[in-house]
C-alpha cells in the first residue's frame, strides 16, 4: 500500500466542499475546545482562508496520538513559527499560546487558520514539515485457562516415571504391547533427613494448548516459569492473545 499527505489550501469566500462535510464532526468536538466550532467569534470555516492537512490511516492507523503534532515552518531555511497541540485538546498553538488550528485526531485531519496560513503558501523560500504519532488499536481476547482439582495430574514426559523402568512397547511380526504397570516417580520432598513423603501425583504444567471447535490446536501459550499441579489443588492460567 502507498499513500501520501494531502494539502489544500482555501482562500476566502472559495467553495470548499471537503471543509464542508467536516461541519458536523467539527462542531461536535466543540466539547473539548471551541476552536473546533464550524462557526463562532474565532471565525467562519465557511468563508475564512483555511488549510486541510488530510493524513491517510496508513501512516497514523487508528487516529492520531494526541500530544504528537509538531508543525514547522521556515523560511529560506531558518525557523519562523512552531505549532503543537501540547495542551492535548487538538488546539494547535504556536510559541506565544495562539491558537492556530486544530486537529481532529480519529479522522486524521487538520485545520489551519489565523497566521499559519501565510506560512503555509507554498513557494521556493518557504517550506514546513508535519511530525506526529499513531495509535493502533489490536483486538485482545482474554482466556482463562482452568486446570481443576483432581484433573492434569499424568504426564507424558519420560521423567515422569520412576528411573530404570522402561516405556518402549514389546513388538514383533504379530505384537505391539505396552507396559501393563509403570511406578510413578515420587518427587514429594520431605523437609526431614533420611525420610521419605508419602506418594502423591505431581505435575508441572509448562505450557497450554489453545484449541478450536473442531480441536485443531491453533494456539499455545508457554510459561515463563512451570506451575507445579498437585491432585488437592486447583488453578486457573490467564492468557490474553493478540489479534
Amino acid at each position: 500500500m502507498s499513500s501520501s499527505i494531502s494539502v489544500e489550501h482555501y482562500l476566502a469566500g472559495q467553495t470548499r466542499p471537503k471543509i464542508k462535510s467536516l461541519k458536523n464532526t467539527l462542531d461536535y468536538y466543540t466539547r473539548y475546545s471551541p476552536h473546533y466550532a464550524y462557526s463562532s467569534s474565532y471565525g467562519n470555516k465557511d468563508t475564512q482562508e483555511v488549510t486541510l492537512i488530510n493524513v491517510p490511516s496508513i501512516f497514523v492507523g487508528s487516529g492520531i496520538k494526541k500530544g504528537t503534532v509538531d508543525i514547522e515552518f521556515f523560511t529560506t531555511g531558518t525557523q519562523t513559527q512552531q505549532l503543537t497541540d501540547s495542551r492535548q485538546n487538538g488546539e494547535l498553538a504556536d510559541e506565544n499560546g495562539d491558537v492556530q488550528g486544530v486537529v481532529l485526531y480519529n479522522e486524521g485531519i487538520m485545520l489551519l487558520t489565523g497566521s499559519a496560513e501565510d506560512m503555509m503558501n507554498a513557494s521556493e523560500q518557504r517550506t514546513f514539515s508535519i511530525a506526529m504519532s499513531g495509535s493502533q488499536q489490536i483486538p485482545v481476547t482474554t482466556l482463562f485457562c482452568h486446570a481443576r482439582r483432581g484433573e492434569l495430574n499424568h504426564s507424558c514426559n519420560p521423567t515422569y516415571v520412576a528411573h530404570g523402568q522402561s516405556a518402549d512397547p514389546i513388538t514383533g511380526s504379530t505384537e505391539y504391547t505396552e507396559p501393563d504397570e509403570l511406578n510413578i516417580k515420587n518427587v514429594v520432598k520431605s523437609p526431614y533427613e533420611d525420610y521419605d513423603e508419602a506418594f502423591h501425583k505431581v505435575t508441572y504444567v509448562n505450557s497450554v494448548g489453545i484449541y478450536d471447535e473442531q480441536r485443531n490446536l491453533i494456539g499455545m501459550v508457554r510459561l515463563a516459569t512451570p506451575l507445579k499441579k498437585e491432585e488437592r489443588r486447583d488453578f486457573s492460567i490467564k492468557a490474553k492473545l493478540d489479534f
